[in-house]
């Protein structure tokens, strides 16, 4: 009983989950913003890695209230 009702629940998030559209703006209209793009390099060795963090971006304009 506990697998039917496993299975049953399993399909029908399956089921959604294809039928569900997402409509992702990536101009920035629509909260949140997406991830900046990272500046660090990762190499197979630490000391030939960098870690640089991100400036954060300017959102809003220098003459914004």
């Amino acid at each position: 009983m506990f697998r039917l009702m496993i299975r049953v629940v399993g399909s029908v998030i399956l089921a959604l989950s294809f039928t569900c559209p997402v409509s992702a703006q990536s101009d920035g209209s629509v909260l949140p913003f997406p991830s900046p793009p990272s500046e660090s390099v990762a190499n197979p060795r630490i000391q030939d890695s960098t870690m640089k963090w991100p400036k954060p971006p300017q959102r809003l304009p220098a003459d914004a209230p």
